[in-house]
């Protein structure tokens, strides 16, 4: 392990200026200090490394001889050290840039790139946004209707053409609106509206998206000759637990609860083909105009009160 004499050390950071020494236990300002003389150092050159206004190092030699440096040694020392500076500044440029980069693909993953901006260089601590917490959030399922049915006799690479046409069309009206995409499950989708971030009116975001998803859905379909996809949308308000959940080796953002799991069943056993069914807890918070269709109240699987539902017209 190579040793320095903290005395220089210190020295060259604190003045901030290059130091030479030709014999250093008579150079006054050292003092014949006591890390010289344990180390026999008898001459020596230290220069510091800038990194714009802050010295972040220094750049050190020394000899237990004396006379072993002299002027001309500092000059070459010193433009070494600005190399050094400049190829240590680059380096941690360049991995700043890799791991936002890194950062950013995660991000893109889920959510849309307003958001990623957001949590990249909104100025805030973005990453308190994962950590797991409970919000206010609407919640959206989106299935494709009988899908089993229409991949019989479909090679597995058609299949795949099919899904990632329509995920990407419908991650796209998602991210429209900043919604996050929590997952595809099969040939559905996840996604959640008022996280990472609060919006006081992610219930109308939701409708919003699920109304544009439709349009794009028939989009879609008049323009490729295959059988056409049809889907059902369920939609629920309500509080969830959001953020980074997972191993340590392995953490994902998602969103957990009841409001979840009953905008699940909603979408699995009351929203018919081409439906956009909502619960009372959505349309108790929708803030602008949305013409709806009273379905009554439904017992789910799994829950003993009632839930009042409504199809979303326009």
């Amino acid at each position: 392990e190579p040793r320095l004499s903290r005395t220089v050390v210190n020295h060259v950071m604190r003045e901030r200026v290059a130091m030479l020494a030709a014999d250093a236990l008579s150079d006054p300002r050292l003092d014949a200090a006591g890390s010289i003389q344990a180390m026999n150092v008898r001459s020596f050159v230290c220069a510091p490394l800038w990194d714009r206004s802050e010295v972040i190092g220094v750049l050190y030699a020394d000899n237990p001889r004396s006379k072993k440096f002299v002027a001309d040694d500092l000059d070459v020392f010193t433009a070494l050290a600005n190399y050094a500076a400049v190829a240590i500044a680059q380096a941690h440029t360049a991995d700043q840039l890799l791991q936002e980069t890194k950062r950013r693909e995660r991000l893109q993953r889920y959510h849309s790139p307003g958001v990623v901006n957001r949590i990249l260089h909104g100025g805030t601590n973005g990453d308190a946004s994962f950590l797991a917490q409970e919000r206010d959030v609407t919640v959206m399922f989106c299935d494709l209707v009988a899908f089993t049915a229409l991949c019989e006799g479909m090679e597995p690479y058609e299949i795949a053409q099919l899904l990632n046409g329509f995920f990407t069309r419908m991650a796209d009206e998602i991210f429209e609106k900043e919604g996050t995409l929590d997952k595809f499950i099969g040939d559905a989708i996840l996604a959640v509206f008022g996280a990472p971030f609060p919006q006081p009116d992610h219930a109308d975001r939701a409708v919003q998206t699920a109304l544009a998803m439709r349009r794009a859905l028939a989009d879609m379909n008049a323009t490729q000759t295959a059988r056409p996809l049809r889907m059902r949308i369920a939609i629920n308000s309500g509080r969830a637990l959001t953020g980074d959940i997972g191993s340590p080796r392995r953490r994902e953002f998602t969103v957990l609860g009841d409001v979840v799991n009953t905008a699940s069943r909603i979408e699995s056993s009351v929203a018919a083909p081409d439906q956009i069914v909502i619960s009372r807890a959505t349309k108790d918070k929708l803030t602008g105009p949305v013409t709806t269709n009273a379905l009554g109240s439904v017992t789910l699987r799994g829950r003993q009160g009632e839930v009042e539902l409504f199809e979303v017209i326009g």
